[in-house]
């Protein structure tokens, strides 16, 4: 967590107040493990579920209406990690100055639909484009006829989408997880 300034006298009183600045600004509560001051403003939170980190990091966008000074909530990152995101952040804030719609995720940019990734390697922007979209899209139609009903009675069809259907899920997950791992271990 970095901008937010907590004056706290000890290790006990500084977790109350994190815990405290988090369920006033997100609305959930948590509970940490530990949190050390890093620097004035900046402080590693360590929690005692990854269920309560899924939920901070989900709400972290209401950050923005909970103070005038800006608030961040990141990952905990390599430096190698920190040096990646800090490119998308400048590559995104140069694509909205354009006026185009912007998402920034872990070591991706999305802009207009279209997903972007820094190659350290090549140390340049490698366009994926939107067929991750188009995958999970017709993924999901397929469940969605699933669940409506619509497709015939047969059961063995229903198996092999549902099958194929996970197993082009999992393989996006893969390749992320695997890149995720390659950059981790650079």
């Amino acid at each position: 967590m970095q901008g937010l300034k907590i004056d706290a006298r000890d290790q006990d009183e500084l977790k109350v107040r994190v815990e405290s600045a988090i369920e006033k600004s997100l609305g959930i509560q948590i509970k940490t493990k530990a949190v050390k001051k890093l620097g004035p403003k900046t402080y590693l939170i360590e929690l005692t579920s990854i269920d309560d980190k899924i939920k901070i990091m989900k709400n972290k966008s209401k950050l923005k209406e909970y103070t005038e000074e800006k608030v961040y909530i990141n990952d905990d990152m390599t430096k190698e990690e920190r040096e990646i995101q800090e490119k998308i952040r400048r590559k995104a804030k140069e694509e909205r100055r354009k006026g185009k719609t912007v998402k920034i995720g872990f070591q991706k940019l999305v802009v207009e639909g279209e997903q972007w990734r820094w190659s350290r390697e090549k140390e340049k922007w490698n366009r994926e484009g939107r067929e991750w979209e188009r995958k999970r899209e017709k993924n999901a139609k397929k469940l969605i006829i699933m669940r409506n009903g619509n497709m015939d009675d047969d059961a063995d069809e229903k198996k092999e989408m549902i099958k194929e259907n996970e197993q082009n899920n999992n393989q996006h997950d893969n390749d992320d997880t695997q890149k995720n791992k390659k950059y981790k271990e650079n």
